[in-house]
């Protein structure tokens, strides 16, 4: 509420009371502000990634993911796991091998 009351451009956004104003959009459509969840309105699937969005999103601060808990959260500890490599070809054939030494003698 402190972080609305000190905006320089919070009458466009908000009333006198702090309720957020209901404008419609060029198209006339008018949205409300929570009226759809996020994995709705993200029209995303992936519950991991819509949670951790959710945690840096928190609007109050005491709220939100510090720094720690984000790259704590499981959407990123899954993402910095190695996946199994994707090629059925011998693993060492994959790089060739070393040139070998040059005799100049």
């Amino acid at each position: 509420r402190a972080m609305v009351e000190q905006a320089s451009r919070r009458k466009m956004f908000f009333d006198s009371s702090g309720a957020p104003r209901i404008v419609a959009n060029s198209r006339g459509k008018k949205r409300r502000p929570a009226s759809k969840d996020m994995a709705s309105a993200l029209r995303f699937g992936d519950q991991a990634f819509v949670s951790f969005l959710q945690g840096c999103l928190h609007w109050d601060k005491k709220d939100r993911f510090t720094p720690d808990q984000a790259l704590q959260h499981e959407w990123i500890t899954d993402a910095a796991t190695p996946a199994a490599p994707r090629s059925t070809r011998d693993p060492s054939s994959q790089h060739p091998p070393p040139p070998a030494p040059h005799n100049f003698t």
